[in-house]
């Protein structure tokens, strides 16, 4: 009886019929299914982002995605370069998930490029739709869309439809579509809120972390290089991050992976750090003899050499580096005479790989002491855009190839490096030097006052060719110089450069 009571004052207070009743079936709660999220290396504090260690295990990388894209309730992301593996991760997942049976309802792998225009996604999707028995909708969808042709309410009916479905959807390389079909496919990674508990899931790739941002808040998973690897994949490994393999060695401990360490220097830059693995290592694996590896690395050195500025603009690097500058500009931290923007700027004037002395930067940055340009270079590097360097007992810098791409950009932007030229030459070349290379003389010579070292006069000699070239290539006219002037620059070089130092080719 007391039970009884107690079961009658708990259906009132629930207002379950069942509750009450002496052998009713007691009503057990439906628990949702979760899946346990596998560990990641988180990149900085955003949970969002993820760093997945390639092995050599090849379902490994594929199981640790599946549980990824289930636990994530967000589309998920695949960042890489090209050639680093995305397709052929998204082509191994696709085949363990079916294998697992774990998309029950289907999976659709759709690769996207320029010639995919908006009516053959939905051709694609109207497919799929067929297969699972959408018919119905498929028609419905149809003729929605001849009738009115908005294509945002056609895709929104399509994510309805797919709302209830365990259906995976893969759309590789989304850089290469176009912003209209983006648009459209935006929708159905967007999780709105009548559809808050959909059961697809989207997974996407692309070379650019700004698409994968944009495209629907992604979380974004990159893929480096872990582990204990050959002298050949550190060599990739330091070359994709313009670090030094010397100054990499020297940062490694035992206990690190090449990754953790690139991710602290470059936390300023993440996406100095370009993302390798997948098809490159492989390739690695697979070649046994040297001469692979070694034509594989001047194939991928030629690539890097080639594709750092292109890289530099599709992944949004620049915009971040610029707001990196501004940042500069207005903490405590830069209390020095010169600004940021002009520091970056001058560095422009020299040549990828080129190692620059603290004596020229203080003459090319207009600094009074030794100690104000070591404050610059420390500030500098703590963020990354340079590396400091100690040759022959002396201070100075050398530049990542795509803050080189980054910083003739910044001066592209202005007139900003024929102003940093004319100083660099004005502390080197007396007014009348400059006057007899004007007028066609031939008898030009580096002159040398007294506050100049031998090692000053040795680096214009050795450097003189490439600002040249520099100022020539951003003046207003181009390469299209006055005729004398370009002739005495060549017999200036003649004259006065080694036998083996390589003339521009803008300039012979």
């Amino acid at each position: 009886m007391d039970i009884g009571q107690g079961a009658s004052s708990a259906s009132v207070e629930n207002e379950d019929p069942d509750v009450g009743k002496p052998f009713a079936r007691p009503r057990l709660k439906r628990r949702r299914l979760t899946y346990m999220r596998p560990s990641f290396i988180a990149v900085r504090q955003n949970p969002a982002h993820y760093v997945l260690d390639f092995s050599e295990d090849s379902t490994r990388i594929e199981r640790t995605v599946c549980n990824l894209v289930l636990s994530d309730k967000r589309s998920v992301t695949v960042v890489g370069l090209p050639g680093t593996g995305k397709t052929v991760m998204l082509r191994g997942l696709a085949y363990h998930s079916a294998v697992m049976n774990t998309f029950r309802d289907g999976i659709c792998l759709i690769h996207l490029g320029p010639e995919i225009t908006i009516e053959s996604t939905f051709k694609h999707l109207f497919d799929v739709m067929h297969r699972l028995g959408g018919l119905s909708h498929k028609k419905r969808i149809e003729t929605l869309l001849r009738r009115k042709n908005d294509h945002i309410q056609c895709m929104e009916a399509v994510q309805r439809f797919f709302k209830d479905k365990r259906f995976l959807l893969m759309l590789d390389n989304l850089c290469e579509s176009t912003p209209e079909v983006l648009q459209v496919l935006s929708v159905l990674a967007t999780q709105r809120r009548s559809t808050a508990i959909s059961k697809m899931t989207v997974l996407t790739s692309t070379r650019s972390v700004q698409i994968a941002r944009t495209f629907s808040g992604a979380s974004v998973m990159q893929i480096p290089l872990h582990g204990h690897f050959d002298d050949v994949s550190l060599d990739i490994f330091c070359a994709h991050s313009a670090f030094d393999r010397s100054y990499f060695d020297s940062l490694c401990a035992s206990s690190d992976s090449p990754a953790r360490v690139m991710l602290r220097r470059c936390s300023g830059l993440p996406l100095a750090l370009a993302v390798v693995g997948g098809a490159v290592k492989r390739l690695f694996i697979k070649a046994t003899t040297e001469e692979a590896k070694s034509s594989i690395w001047t194939h991928y050195k030629n690539y890097l050499t080639n594709n750092f500025a292109q890289f530099g603009e599709i992944c949004g690097l620049f915009k971040m580096l610029d707001s990196c500058v501004l940042d500069l500009s207005n903490t405590k931290d830069w209390q020095l005479s010169i600004k940021p923007r002009d520091a970056l700027c001058s560095l422009a004037l020299f040549k990828k790989g080129t190692w620059v002395p603290t004596i020229i930067l203080q003459r090319l940055w207009s600094l009074e002491s030794h100690r104000e340009t070591v404050k610059v270079i420390q500030v500098l590097a703590r963020l990354c855009f340079i590396l400091q360097e100690v040759r022959n007992g002396q201070l100075g810098i050398s530049i990542p190839d795509i803050v080189v791409d980054y910083c003739c950009q910044l001066a592209k932007q202005g007139q900003g490096i024929r102003i940093w030229h004319q100083r660099f030459l004005t502390s080197f070349v007396t007014t009348t030097t400059k006057e007899a290379m004007e007028n066609g003389e031939s008898t030009v010579k580096v002159e040398k006052t007294s506050t100049k070292s031998n090692e000053e006069a040795q680096y214009l000699k050795n450097n003189i060719a490439y600002h040249l070239s520099q100022v020539l290539d951003f003046s207003e006219t181009g390469t299209n110089a006055n005729p004398s002037f370009l002739a005495a620059t060549s017999r200036f070089f003649r004259n006065h450069l080694p036998q083996d130092f390589q003339v521009p080719n803008e300039l012979t």
